[in-house]
């Protein structure tokens, strides 16, 4: 499934921890982010369509906040061909101004080629 983004992909410079809210077990790792969403890598892949709740474990302390909960629903997952990781591309659901703030400095800060625009 070929799915468009309108912003390009942000390199991490570190993978973030990402817990699945509801369990508090870790859910996967995100290596990439924009404003709309996140590429997570897993050991499972999921399926399309299927919305989770889940919370970051931020790298350093941005308004105030260790971490940051958000929604998102799965719009594509594949198997990493050089490992047995899945790829998972998720979408952010509803966020508001404080959590796209959070999101911007993310890019801004921790991320090899930011691009906010």
């Amino acid at each position: 499934m070929d799915v468009k983004r309108g912003h390009k992909r942000n390199d991490l410079k570190i993978y973030l921890k990402t817990l699945d809210d509801t369990t508090n077990q870790i859910f996967g790792f995100i290596v990439d982010i924009t404003k709309e969403g996140v590429m997570v890598t897993k050991e499972q892949g999921v399926e399309i369509d299927d919305v989770f709740q889940l919370r970051v474990v931020l790298p350093a302390e941005i308004d105030g906040k260790k971490e940051f909960s958000f929604s998102a629903k799965s719009r594509w997952s594949k198997k990493d061909s050089d490992s047995k990781f899945y790829d998972i591309g998720l979408q952010f659901i509803k966020l508001s101004p404080g959590d796209i703030e959070i999101i911007e400095n993310l890019i801004q800060n921790f991320c090899f080629n930011a691009d906010t625009d």
